[in-house]
């Protein structure tokens, strides 16, 4: 998350509802078929070289800035909603464990060398590079009648289940599997 949306949302925030920039958290999922937030920023190169520059803006991912405008605004709109509709709550919070649906993509190879996806069956892996994070931190709210209305999650996941299209990517299923 690019940290100037960061900062554009939590002022807008504390200008629509009052709540202080500072206790704005906010918080992305990793995704390989959302928008472009970036890694090159619009402007960022324009006065590096020419090489520099075609590196950046024709070779690199780089961030939409209608995309960005439009993030911005959707963040500010989700806590404007929810300020506007909230509720007491009681909140849980606990940890569970998931070692089935994820798996280190670094392996190390015979060269010494550790390589991302280096194709299944390469006969110069030796084995995969570290263990997996299996813990599954778990936040809940629910109103006071007992119906869940949030949840934050934690797990350290690379995400690249993809359901075709822009997606949330795993972050569907997850939301799915607690719906359910």
């Amino acid at each position: 998350m690019p940290r100037q949306i960061v900062l554009d949302a939590r002022a807008q925030i504390e200008k629509a509802t009052g709540i202080t920039g500072d206790a704005v958290l906010i918080c992305a999922s990793h995704s390989h078929s959302s928008g472009p937030v970036g890694m090159v920023m619009p402007g960022e190169y324009d006065t590096a070289s020419d090489l520099v520059k075609k590196l950046a803006y024709e070779e690199s991912s780089c961030a939409d800035p209608g995309y960005l405008l439009r993030l911005t605004h959707e963040i500010v709109a989700g806590v404007v909603a929810a300020n506007q509709n909230k509720v007491p709550v009681q909140l849980g919070c606990g940890f569970g464990q998931e070692d089935k649906v994820s798996f280190n993509r670094r392996l190390r190879m015979k060269n010494g060398q550790s390589w991302s996806h280096p194709g299944a069956g390469n006969p110069d892996i030796l084995e995969y590079a570290g263990p997996i994070d299996p813990q599954v931190g778990v936040i809940g709210a629910w109103d006071l009648q007992g119906q869940l209305v949030g949840v934050v999650v934690n797990f350290a996941c690379h995400a690249t289940t993809n359901p075709g299209g822009i997606s949330a990517n795993w972050i569907q299923y997850l939301e799915k599997t607690i719906q359910g």
